[in-house]
């Protein structure tokens, strides 16, 4: 009974090794593509954020990314996360 249950845990599991043996390359590259997007977008925000903390909200005159000190708070707070 043991062996005929491994057996069968064997058989139905082997489809996915044959599917990561046959299409594993091209899911890995297309992952690392979109992973290397990802951190190409944080860079890009983040240098607009550190850009944008140097300049001056005209109708407020505080500096900040949105308007005033809450832009600021926020630009930070949400400096990593991209949606």
């Amino acid at each position: 009974m043991c062996f005929t249950f491994i057996a069968g845990i064997i058989f139905f599991t082997s489809p996915l090794l044959f599917a990561e043996m046959r299409w594993g390359t091209r899911w890995r590259e297309e992952r690392r593509v979109r992973f290397e997007k990802r951190d190409e977008e944080k860079k890009r925000v983040e240098a607009e954020i550190s850009e944008a903390e140097g300049k001056v909200c005209r109708r407020c005159e505080y500096p900040g990314y949105l308007d005033g000190y809450l832009g600021i708070v926020l630009a930070k707070a949400f400096r990593f996360m991209i949606f």
